[in-house]
């Protein structure tokens, strides 16, 4: 719409009575209260009774109130100034252009400029996020220099064997493992977090095919493979040679069946349990792993191929 159109909803105004914005023309316009805003330049007029007269201009080219100049960065603003480099310098009150203002605000927040971050140096707010957000990618990968682990996580991890073919009675204090020669011991793989963690085992559980055994057994375990002990051989273990990688000792109490139609015998250990020497603290070494043997205290008539397994429940760091 032209001035003209708009001058009617002012009382006292004329088509005639409209400001004048020199050789650029008039242009289309808004009305705010009782001033003109003139979209295609900027510039806002003020009506005094008889005549529209300039009261802001813009820091565009082409504007009323002074030519273009390029100023030197921070150097004070005459009026009509067109352009400026962008402020960066120090906050010592010097007066601007919105021209030089903006700028400086586009270069801080990285609108002009932004490339990625590979160094500390220092760059705009937009490099200083993308640095932030690299140092907390790296914190977040494999390793010791994670984000926000305070532990308590929980693990559970089983071993299994099967014992040889016979039914040959153990007697008090023998060893029960997979081989009568050549037997290897158990391995519980991934205890702990990271290679060398630590942690508490809080809850162990055993469980046997042979239904009616009630043997309380006893669990070595080390945290490098021990020296391997044969089935039915009397349990040395800990050996002196193994007191280096020799973690502990869980008693089991005596396993126990189920109603008919069971299929194993079992029995859950805690530190609720007197003797049962949890929970137990422990380190890994060279790997997260830990190695055990199997006892019996008691002695008993095994099943052939009698089959066993061992679940660890801990807290790791």
């Amino acid at each position: 719409m032209s001035y003209a159109q708009n001058a009617p909803i002012y009382t006292g105004l004329s088509a005639d009575t409209k400001p004048t914005t020199g050789p650029g023309g008039v242009g289309s316009s808004l009305l705010v209260g009782t001033r003109f805003i003139a979209v295609d330049t900027g510039v806002v007029y003020d009506w005094n009774g008889s005549a529209w007269i300039v009261a802001l201009t813009p820091d565009v080219a082409g504007a009323a109130g002074g030519g273009a100049v390029t100023i030197a960065n921070g150097a004070d603003a005459a009026e009509g100034t067109t352009t400026d480099t962008p402020f960066v310098g120090a906050e010592d009150g010097t007066a601007r252009t919105g021209i030089s203002l903006w700028k400086g605000i586009k270069n801080a927040l990285g609108i002009i400029s932004g490339a990625a971050v590979v160094t500390d140096a220092n760059g705009t707010i937009q490099q200083y996020l993308r640095g932030l957000v690299k140092l907390w990618i790296a914190g977040l990968a494999a390793g010791e220099a994670h984000v926000g682990k305070v532990g308590g996580q929980k693990v559970r991890v089983s071993a299994a064997f099967t014992r040889p073919s016979d039914t040959t009675a153990y007697a008090a204090k023998d060893t029960v493992a997979n081989a009568t020669s050549g037997a290897v011991v158990m391995t519980f793989t991934g205890m702990a977090r990271v290679t060398g963690g630590s942690g508490y085992i809080v809850k162990a559980s055993i469980l046997t095919s042979q239904t009616t055994n009630t043997e309380a057994f006893r669990l070595h375990l080390y945290n490098a493979a021990p020296t391997a002990l044969q089935d039915n051989a009397a349990c040395t273990a800990p050996l002196y040679a193994d007191g280096g990688s020799y973690v502990g000792t869980i008693d089991f109490p005596a396993c126990k069946t189920e109603g008919t139609g069971g299929t194993a015998a079992y029995v859950n250990v805690t530190g609720n349990i007197a003797n049962s020497n949890l929970p137990m603290a422990f380190v890994c070494a060279a790997d997260a792993n830990l190695y055990g043997i199997l006892e019996t205290p008691a002695g008993f008539t095994p099943a052939s191929a009698q089959t066993f397994t061992i679940v660890l429940v801990a807290e790791v760091d």
